[in-house]
């Protein structure tokens, strides 16, 4: 028997045969953080905000600009451990200084 096999999936539509490449690391950690940029308010700040992000025990740096609900992206460890964040023009200013235009 033949027949035609798909799986719809969030975004995506898969049919029989395709792969798609997934970074499990966020399913295997056991912490995760995500800064949301905000006034005393509590009111977002707003999407494209310069944000540099180093976590030390990982050793990684994480950097871009706020999403549409002013936060930045989702980082995963296997650890809790402090994070050290610039934003704004202070970023800005730090990336382009390593060379990095966002």
């Amino acid at each position: 028997m033949t027949g035609l096999f798909k799986v719809h999936a969030g975004q995506h539509s898969f049919n029989y045969g395709q792969k798609v490449n997934v970074n499990l690391s966020k399913y295997l950690s056991d912490y995760s953080q995500q800064i949301h940029l905000t006034d005393q308010d509590g009111k977002s700040l707003g999407k494209n905000i310069p944000y540099y992000i180093f976590a030390p025990m990982l050793n990684q740096e994480f950097y871009g600009r706020t999403d549409d609900e002013g936060k930045t992206e989702r980082i995963y460890s296997k650890q809790s451990e402090q994070l050290e964040i610039k934003i704004g023009k202070e970023a800005h200013d730090y990336l382009l200084e390593k060379g990095i235009e966002i």
